[in-house]
């Protein structure tokens, strides 16, 4: 069962010459004739989110119908997967609406290094604006109508868009004040980058979920950056386009482009600017570079 389908079985009956159904919103066997159908599995689409619907199925004989059969299902939220995620238009801060996780289904939830018992996963996608700090919260301080009183919390990247794989960012259980048991997360965020933000139930909880996110830009423009070898020196250069008062450079270096360590730091200069960084000793062959950036309150990202 999806957002907007549901595959339905049952069992063959010896002797049956079909079968007929009806799929409808009522639990009352239906008084008319029902659509005739020869298989045992059928494929209800086109069906609206988180609701509750009604399958009636009888068997035709040679000359006769058995009585109606009916089960009922409920679809799933129309963010139970990735590809309905929600989009979050903007750094905010921003609240969504109410969501519910009631009928979601683990089937494509990405797992989440902070609590191994997390489900009915719930999807939002956000596209930061800005490089920066921003705070994901489920807490009902923020976002009122979240009343599910245990979940946790994953942000996510991901090369292929909703195909996956998934690779985590940040992720919370347990973390905000109204309700303790609600998940908050706090991280760097880059500008342009698609990220997924899943919301579970912990273990059977499930109930509303609304998302604030609320972000402070970093002041830090990266324009461009490159290394350059001079002699038996390399020298990184970079320029910004933009910088805030307080604002610094730390320039990194790794002989495998992995395990990165602090070579100095510059000063920025509070207006887009040029910088240039001697490294006297580099490492016999290969060297790799890059920036950390770090505002006046602390936050940081790298080039």
């Amino acid at each position: 069962i999806t957002a907007s389908s549901a595959d339905i079985s049952w069992a063959p009956v010896t002797g049956s010459t079909g079968y007929e159904y009806v799929l409808d919103q009522s639990a009352t066997a239906p008084t008319v004739a029902g659509t005739p159908f020869a298989g045992t599995t059928y494929n209800a689409t086109g069906l609206s989110p988180n609701t509750l619907y009604y399958f009636h199925a009888r068997t035709a004989c040679a000359s006769s119908f058995s009585s109606w059969s009916t089960i009922s299902f409920t679809t799933g939220p129309q963010n139970d997967f990735c590809s309905g995620a929600v989009v979050i238009p903007t750094a905010g801060p921003y609240t969504t609406a109410a969501y519910s996780n009631v009928n979601a289904n683990d089937v494509s939830d990405p797992a989440i290094t902070c609590q191994a018992n997390s489900h009915k996963g719930i999807w939002f996608s956000f596209i930061p604006p800005a490089t920066g700090t921003y705070t994901i919260s489920t807490c009902q301080s923020v976002a009122p109508l979240s009343n599910i009183t245990d979940n946790t919390l994953g942000v996510f990247t991901s090369a292929s868009g909703c195909t996956g794989p998934f690779t985590e960012v940040i992720c919370d259980d347990d973390a905000c004040g109204t309700l303790a048991n609600q998940a908050v997360a706090t991280t760097t965020l880059t500008q342009g980058v698609e990220y997924f933000i899943v919301v579970y139930g912990y273990n059977t909880n499930s109930g509303n979920v609304q998302l604030n996110i609320s972000g402070t830009p970093l002041g830090v423009r990266l324009a461009d950056v490159t290394a350059t070898n001079v002699g038996t020196k390399h020298r990184v250069d970079w320029n910004t386009s933009s910088e805030d008062l307080g604002d610094y450079f730390e320039v990194e270096r790794s002989a495998d482009g992995n395990d990165f360590s602090t070579l100095g730091s510059v000063q920025a200069n509070a207006t887009g600017s040029s910088y240039s960084f001697w490294d006297e000793r580099p490492f016999s062959g290969t060297s790799y570079y890059r920036l950390r950036m770090i505002d006046a309150a602390g936050a940081a990202h790298y080039s």
